[in-house]
């Protein structure tokens, strides 16, 4: 197996929800992209690679569902929120940006929100957008860029493709370091 090269991750990942047995969190879709059919297949799409792979790597079900969660701020909100805007990204890459709202004892539980660029995104073939959605979804889940890329098909990578169609799915590395963060076992 090889070395987690996403140690340490973020220092804050979305919230679990509280009560759910199994470690899960919630998304949630603006009406923008539930009103885009091809959006939110691509964003379906993103979420379903992601609960696969983390089931494969031993996750008792989806980890990632679509809902909402009790919040000390709002009674009714998703931990992931996904929507469209106009992204600068400060790095100059991509056409997503993910941004914590962190509070819980350690200020690491937190609603991520996940902005694609309204243009970016809507130009991307659908295997780049996939790509682009599992790539926020995984900052959003607590993974940092692989710091160490260890195969072409790392989501997390920050390298491009070059020619190759991007990932659209989690490799079982980048799926166990995301379980071990939610407290679930990874096999």
């Amino acid at each position: 197996m090889a070395v987690n090269p996403w140690q340490p991750p973020y220092d804050h990942h979305a919230a679990a929800a509280p009560g759910a047995g199994e470690p899960q969190t919630t998304y949630g879709i603006t009406e923008e992209i539930e009103g885009d059919a091809r959006l939110k297949n691509v964003v379906e799409t993103a979420v379903g690679n992601w609960n696969t792979v983390l089931r494969e790597v031993g996750a008792q079900g989806d980890l990632i569902k679509r809902g909402t969660q009790s919040w000390p701020s709002e009674p009714d909100a998703a931990a992931i929120q996904l929507s469209l805007g106009e992204v600068t990204n400060p790095f100059g890459l991509g056409g997503g940006l993910t941004t914590p709202d962190c509070g819980g004892p350690d200020g690491n539980v937190c609603k991520e929100t996940v902005t694609f660029d309204r243009e970016t995104i809507r130009d991307l073939d659908e295997d780049s957008g996939v790509h682009l959605v599992a790539h926020e979804l995984g900052h959003a889940l607590g993974l940092d860029h692989s710091k160490y890329p260890v195969a072409d098909d790392e989501v997390m990578s920050q390298e491009g493709t070059m020619g190759v169609a991007p990932p659209t799915k989690p490799t079982q590395e980048e799926a166990r370091a995301v379980l071990a963060l939610y407290g679930g076992s990874a096999s």
